[in-house]
């Protein structure tokens, strides 16, 4: 057994289970405050306060609602606690040292694949279903599953920009998951769940019954799922925003055009502020790409790092010396089909 071998067992030996969660059988308002790090009067503050969530709208027209400072803290209490739990072998989302990287690697073959969404999953998860995972799953007490049920939505969903909302999607529908589960165990499949994102590989993804099963136990649950894609043998596919080959995982194509734009918006920007704001995005977009593809990505995101620094001490990188690893030199992976 390797020394990662041996550090991935020892951790997994740490793990908890929900019955020695932290969060388990709470037995009065004190006591959840207790857990939560938290004095009595300050539970009672949160859960009565109607002004604690700022509201606003992506350009996607997706909408946010992001719990305020204190109450935020609180959420992320409870993610950090319920994280210590032992997931399932195919839930990625709110697990410690898992991604959406991680869950896309999942899907490294030349088999078939299918993937779907489930609709509006954060705004499907009610206030109801909240205080039902607390107060019969987690044993707590009715009144403590209450305020937490309060604490935890947002007029009555969750939230969806709180840390505590992707693993408390998840136990509020871990039945379901675990009938999708049982499904792919059942064909031989490769299941993995981020989110509100389910995709399957394996030689018998494609068969009909697979996904007339999956979608049926999506919606037995009142859910809804969409955005059906089907992947044939050796088809490049996109898994939780990661490009997928039979070779590896790559930054899909349109990740990388950005990029090249953003250069290009880079070398035409007349005004610091400008440059500054596309230096700004720019970073962040190699950073992300250097998650996924650190060989190609991660030299670049260093060298416009330093190009940025130079740049606010008043040392423009257009003046300076261009990396050979630098805008012009970001090559996109894929010789084959663009991957979307």
């Amino acid at each position: 057994m390797t020394g990662a071998q041996k550090r991935r067992n020892s951790e997994r030996s740490k793990l908890l289970t929900l019955e020695s969660c932290f969060l388990f059988a709470i037995a009065s308002p004190a006591d959840l405050a207790r857990r939560l790090g938290i004095s009595v009067a300050e539970l009672d503050q949160h859960a009565r306060n109607k002004n604690s969530y700022k509201h606003w709208t992506m350009a996607s027209g997706r909408k946010i609602q992001e719990p305020k400072g204190p109450l935020q803290r609180i959420h992320g209490r409870v993610h950090e606690l319920l994280a210590r739990v032992q997931p399932p072998h195919y839930l990625h989302s709110g697990v410690r040292k898992l991604s959406y990287i991680t869950n896309a690697r999942q899907h490294i073959s030349s088999a078939p694949a299918i993937k779907l969404d489930i609709r509006k999953f954060f705004p499907s998860v009610t206030r109801h279903h909240v205080f039902q995972f607390f107060y019969q799953r987690m044993r707590c007490a009715r009144d403590v599953s209450g305020i937490l049920a309060t604490l935890l939505t947002c007029d009555g969903r969750l939230a969806t920009g709180s840390r505590a909302s992707p693993i408390l999607a998840y136990y509020c529908f871990a039945d379901m998951f675990d009938e999708l589960g049982a499904l792919a165990a059942r064909r031989r499949l490769v299941l993995t769940c981020y989110v509100d994102d389910v995709a399957m590989t394996g030689e018998g993804a494609l068969q009909h019954e697979v996904l007339a099963e999956a979608r049926r136990i999506i919606a037995a649950y009142g859910l809804q799922s969409h955005k059906v894609r089907t992947f044939n043998r050796r088809q490049p596919r996109v898994i939780t925003g990661v490009a997928v080959t039979d070779k590896g995982i790559h930054l899909p194509y349109r990740r990388q055009l950005k990029i090249s734009q953003g250069f290009e918006q880079l070398v035409a920007a007349r005004s610091k502020e400008e440059k500054i704001s596309l230096l700004n995005s720019l970073v962040s977009r190699l950073h992300e790409a250097a998650q996924i593809e650190p060989e190609k990505y991660s030299a670049k995101a260093r060298w416009l790092e330093r190009e940025r620094i130079s740049f606010k001490q008043k040392a423009p990188p257009h003046k300076r010396k261009p990396s050979p690893t630098a805008s012009n030199a970001v090559i996109l992976p894929f010789s084959g089909p663009k991957v979307s």
